[in-house]
């Protein structure tokens, strides 16, 4: 919209005295319903952009491997930074608890 239109199109009797509300819960279900829908290159773009401000063991992906792994949590992620976290084993070696297996 240019900015005449938006200027038209407002009025002050749509305002309400209530002040607004932000609702985590509603924003984490948008975006899940934004990285469902988006294509998997878009989805790479935004890890990329993700990984170059977080540290994450994906900055080592390729872009290719980053578009596999998204194929496979797009459906089930809400945000970047959870897919990210849920990815790590995929290039961390795992940590075992020795003692875990011993017998009291």
């Amino acid at each position: 919209m240019t900015r005449d239109e938006m200027l038209e199109l407002f009025s002050l009797e749509g305002i309400q005295k209530t002040p607004g509300r932000f609702d985590r819960k509603k924003l984490a279900w948008m975006n899940g319903e934004y990285i469902r829908k988006a294509t998997l290159d878009r989805l790479a773009d935004a890890v990329k952009s993700f990984c170059a401000v977080t540290e994450t063991p994906l900055k080592q992906a390729s872009r290719e491997t980053l578009k596999e792994i998204l194929a496979m949590y797009q459906e089930r992620m809400v945000t970047i930074a959870e897919m990210a976290e849920n990815a790590r084993f995929f290039f961390e070696e795992p940590v075992y608890d020795v003692k875990a297996n011993e017998k009291p």
